[in-house]
């Protein structure tokens, strides 16, 4: 009997590994493709370019640690996660996971700023305070795992649920409440009511007939409102659902440790649902910004070798080819890729 017990019990370590190490392997091929491809994709930006990095960072940081630590070890020898070394894990799981939320919501309050002063969005982002803020969220990031350091204050991983959970130690109850389950709630909260009054702005632009809302922007809005619904999701499974799940092993499981690994792939999933341009099935247009000189002297459109001036009525007869040829052209041009100089 006790033999068949062990058996079982080394199967479900076998899947549970597997399991982890599937999302993880799936967590790190897409947000690794997705950093590239926003690296190398100029419709980011510096400023949310960056910022969206960092989120990505982390979230291939998480599933760096399941896919290549947390699952090879539940397969292979499940009481290492007891030592001091293995219970590593746990902190650097909450290292990323805080960094990730913080730079997403670095990215809802770009977007916000984006949208109410989007001819100072440079001024007031630029580079220095983007990687300055950058910084930060990371330092923050690390300061919050510190206490992770003592022995009672450590993120565990229970063998028999294969989950991570706080220690029911009075320095460990303090650490899961105030500074990892109040933390991520409040920051989404934050996170919901920036987009909210991001939605808004939105709302009164697009009611004005002189002032549009770029398509790449409502696109970045959209972006960072579903992952703020996949991060919502993902606590509401781990800090609710799973409360009534702990009868059942594998249901347990998957509320929380599978919910955590893939809400960080989804992560990078949305990036490349909501950025056409970012999918590896879609022809790649290598576009130079258009530059228009504003009309006084000539209008000019640099894409290949478009050009418009004016031209005088005895030229326009012999060359009646040339208004059209140009009009049609500059109809193909994409708007957001106008920049205007008067």
């Amino acid at each position: 009997m006790n033999n068949s017990s062990d058996e079982t019990e080394a199967v479900d370590h076998v899947v549970a590994g597997a399991l982890m190490i599937l999302f993880g392997l799936a967590g790190i091929v897409i947000n690794t493709y997705v950093i590239y491809a926003v690296n190398k994709n100029k419709n980011f930006g510096l400023s949310f370019g960056a910022m969206c990095i960092s989120q990505l960072t982390a979230n291939l940081g998480n599933s760096l640690v399941f896919g290549g630590f947390v699952g090879p070890i539940t397969m292979i020898d499940p009481s290492f996660h007891l030592s001091y070394i293995g219970s590593r894990c746990g902190q650097l799981l909450i290292l990323f996971w805080n960094a990730s939320l913080f730079s997403h919501l670095l990215t809802t309050i770009n977007r916000l700023i984006t949208l109410y002063y989007p001819f100072r969005y440079e001024n007031i982002l630029s580079a220095q305070l983007t990687f300055g803020l950058i910084l930060l969220v990371w330092i923050i990031s690390l300061c919050q795992v510190v206490p992770y350091f003592y022995p009672d204050c450590g993120v565990i991983f229970d063998e028999k649920t294969f989950t991570f959970g706080f220690q029911l130690t009075e320095c460990g109850l303090f650490t899961g409440t105030y500074m990892d389950f109040l933390v991520s709630i409040i920051a989404v909260a934050v996170i919901f009511t920036i987009d909210f009054f991001s939605y808004l702005k939105i709302r009164s632009i697009q009611k004005s007939a002189y002032q549009p809302v770029p398509n790449k922007d409502i696109r970045f809005f959209f972006q960072v409102l579903t992952q703020a619904v996949t991060t919502t999701t993902e606590l509401f499974l781990y800090f609710w659902i799973s409360l009534f799940l702990r009868q059942h092993k594998w249901a347990y499981f998957a509320s929380k440790t599978l919910a955590w690994i893939t809400v960080q792939f989804v992560d990078g999933l949305v990036f490349i649902i909501f950025n056409p341009d970012l999918r590896l099935c879609r022809k790649k247009h290598l576009r130079q910004p258009i530059i228009l000189e504003y009309p006084r002297k000539n209008l000019e459109a640099s894409e290949g070798d478009i050009e418009m001036k004016p031209t005088t009525r005895n030229e326009e007869s012999s060359s009646p080819s040339i208004a059209r040829t140009s009009v049609e052209s500059i109809q193909s041009i994409d708007p957001d890729d106008i920049t205007v100089h008067t």
